[in-house]
């Protein structure tokens, strides 16, 4: 038997999304990562009873979903009419391309980032050598730092936690662990799916038809599989 896993985050809408992930997951994973009320939800093809052929939510108690009103399968092939909120792409599909590119991270042409420098160890707190695109870069980005040392060089593969400004001053990105001074290597997106441009046609994947598992403004995350015999 063999296995895909796949996983990312994306910002909640508060409306009924359509995930893109280039496959039908036979069980897909969803959880809320800011919510102070913990909301994590799952479907299977293997839940098919009526009261439960949605998936389950677990937050203060458990719910059912029935069909339509939980998770499910998404088949794709919808073409956006616009850049649609509702449908989501992977980041590279979407942004293919396009100046600011964030893979670049960068905020202007000639600007791009190289060096991170740490200011408070304490803190976790540092800043960029140059200016980050803050339409791509933020809380949940992936920085991935190479930190020279006596004889060995060390790879930090950390996130964005807080980015105040635009991440050139002192102290204004927060990583999640207190990274040495060094390379940066990589920069990567707030969220690994994005709207789908206009014209774009949209892969299979897994709907979200529960607004509680989609709220406004805040990071979702959520892993889907796939198994074949």
């Amino acid at each position: 038997m063999s296995v895909k896993i796949i996983s990312g985050v994306f910002n909640g809408t508060g409306a009924a999304l359509y995930v893109g992930i280039g496959f039908i997951p036979d069980k897909v994973r969803v959880w809320n990562l800011e919510s102070n009320v913990p909301i994590e939800a799952c479907w299977s093809r293997d839940m098919r009873s009526a009261e439960q052929i949605g998936g389950t939510v677990t937050s203060t108690a458990v719910a059912r979903y029935t069909v339509g009103a939980g998770l499910g399968p998404y088949r794709g092939g919808d073409i956006a009419a616009s850049d649609n909120t509702a449908y989501l792409a992977p980041f590279a599909s979407v942004y293919s391309g396009k100046t600011n590119n964030v893979v670049a991270a960068y905020a202007g042409a000639s600007a791009k980032v190289s060096k991170w420098t740490l200011g408070n160890s304490g803190n976790k707190t540092g800043n960029f050598d140059h200016e980050v695109s803050t339409s791509y870069v933020g809380e949940g980005s992936r920085v991935l730092i190479r930190v020279p040392g006596a004889g060995v060089w060390k790879d930090y593969d950390v996130f964005v936690t807080a980015l105040t400004s635009n991440g050139e001053a002192a102290n204004e990105v927060t990583l999640s662990e207190a990274v040495p001074s060094g390379d940066v290597l990589f920069i990567g997106p707030m969220y690994d799916y994005v709207a789908a441009n206009a014209g774009q046609v949209l892969p299979a994947g897994f709907a979200i038809y529960s607004t509680a598992l989609s709220v406004s403004g805040e990071m979702i995350g959520f892993e889907a599989t796939n198994w074949t015999a």
